[in-house]
């Protein structure tokens, strides 16, 4: 059983989103990693805003300016009392302001680039890589057929829109 724990550090005006996503993120992140046939990880999923991705984007990566997911491979094997072994996988950082902006860029919905991204964050925590963007990238190859594969929540995404608006334009930094 894999274990996902979520957390956020988003102004006020986006809590409200935050909390209606964590659940279901929960969730999709579970089955995502089922998609990848893992089992007995340990993920935490931080939803944050432009500011924040920005600082640790400069810190760990040395560029300026926010991004959308952010990975921090731990890799590491450890035993539970009662001797279950568990991998620490690491931690998912995702900036909701940003997969807001690949959604409307690239024409798909929220929802849908969110999974993208959480998708995306959990192959670099399994150890996979890419050199550019391009489609014909192996591991971003890998990330659409998962997402794909996955239900696609079209209804619950119907029903997240009225919200997702709201928040979205009470954030300065957005337009909807």
């Amino acid at each position: 059983m894999n274990r996902i724990a979520l957390d956020t550090r988003l102004p006020e005006t986006l809590q409200a989103l935050a909390a209606s996503l964590a659940e279901h993120l929960v969730d999709y992140a579970d089955w995502a990693l089922q998609a990848m046939s893992q089992d007995g990880w340990d993920v935490s999923l931080l939803l944050v805003d432009d500011g924040f991705i920005a600082e640790l984007n400069q810190t760990w990566r040395g560029k300026a300016g926010p991004t959308d997911v952010l990975s921090f491979e731990q890799a590491e094997w450890y035993s539970e009392i009662g001797g279950e072994r568990r991998f620490l996988a690491g931690d998912i950082v995702i900036a909701l302001p940003a997969v807001w902006r690949n959604a409307t860029e690239f024409g798909v919905g929220f929802i849908q680039e969110l999974h993208r991204v959480l998708i995306h964050g959990l192959l670099h925590l399994s150890g996979l890589d890419h050199a550019g963007n391009e489609a014909a990238e192996p591991m971003l190859q890998r990330q659409e057929t998962i997402l794909a594969a996955l239900p696609d929540w079209t209804g619950w995404v119907t029903d997240l829109e009225a919200l997702k608006v709201a928040a979205l334009a009470l954030h300065g930094g957005w337009s909807t």
